[in-house]
């Protein structure tokens, strides 16, 4: 890969190939090609769902500082979490407002939002065909607090908080 900002945690291979940022732009690199997805702006967080055919992300600047190379690619919204088709481009607002994780089902169609309240973390299931389902908020340890979501893009790779068949979710 070639060098990249350090405004984003870790690039994630999948079977479509690597997603990584690069200048301010979020690209899918294979061995024939890169395709830029969106331009991002700030601090970007970013999840391929298993399959690589969809791309959960978040930035947090205001979108002054993307650059001007990236004019002609559509700028995600920030301060929000995003789910943009690696396909057709399409964007869609899944939460307004920073979360502190987001994971993918291992089917790759339900995406599981973890945003912050004065009661805890609420836990929220965003599918594109359906209604979100919102959770009562519950206290994550502050063992996870402090070493996991910090970090979570990485987390995400390897943390597994689905089921296998996708069908419920689970947390300590």
């Amino acid at each position: 890969l070639d060098p990249t900002a350090g405004t984003y945690l870790a690039p994630q291979w999948t079977p479509e190939g690597v997603f990584h940022v690069v200048d301010d732009v979020l690209v899918l690199e294979t061995p024939e090609e890169r395709r830029a997805i969106s331009a991002v702006a700030g601090v970007t967080l970013f999840v391929a769902n298993p399959q690589g055919t969809l791309v959960a992300l978040q930035s947090t600047g205001d979108g002054s500082d993307v650059t001007a190379s990236t004019e002609e690619l559509p700028t995600v919204a920030t301060r929000a979490v995003v789910v943009v088709d690696v396909v057709t481009g399409e964007a869609e607002i899944v939460r307004n407002g920073l979360a502190l994780g987001f994971f993918w089902s291992p089917d790759g169609e339900s995406l599981l939002v973890l945003t912050q309240t004065d009661t805890g973390l609420v836990p929220v299931v965003w599918r594109a065909d359906s209604e979100d389902l919102v959770y009562d908020a519950y206290l994550p340890p502050a063992r996870m607090l402090e070493d996991t979501f910090p970090f979570f893009p990485q987390y995400a790779q390897s943390l597994r908080f689905w089921a296998p068949d996708s069908s419920a979710f689970a947390y300590a």
